[in-house]
């Protein structure tokens, strides 16, 4: 690269579901991946989440995810902080907003 050119990072979010990028496979080191937790039940993806969550380059909850978050891991919810909350916050527990207003800039 010449010195007048600018560095461009090219992230392609799918990839990361190829069956050849093998993102949930344990043995994985990448970290190209965004993850963006819904105001969703997570208990099925309860294991999904577990494995991508270190994974992952980012990190987004919006909204009442903070909620389900909550609900999904119990005590253990404190491992798994955001970089950054959003939302209107309509569904956000007010309790549990004030939490994460202390720990996300």
């Amino acid at each position: 690269m010449s010195s007048g050119q600018d560095a461009v990072h090219r992230w392609l979010p799918f990839g990361a579901l190829s069956p050849s990028k093998h993102i949930l496979d344990d043995t994985s080191e990448e970290r190209d991946v965004g993850l963006i937790v819904l105001n969703q039940p997570l208990h099925s993806q309860r294991r999904e989440l577990e494995r991508l969550w270190p994974r992952s380059s980012v990190r987004i909850f919006v909204d009442g995810a903070i909620n389900r978050v909550t609900d999904c891991f119990g005590d253990d919810a404190d491992r798994y902080t955001p970089d950054i909350v959003c939302g209107d916050f309509d569904s956000a527990d007010k309790s549990l907003l004030d939490v994460y207003r202390s720990k996300v800039l």
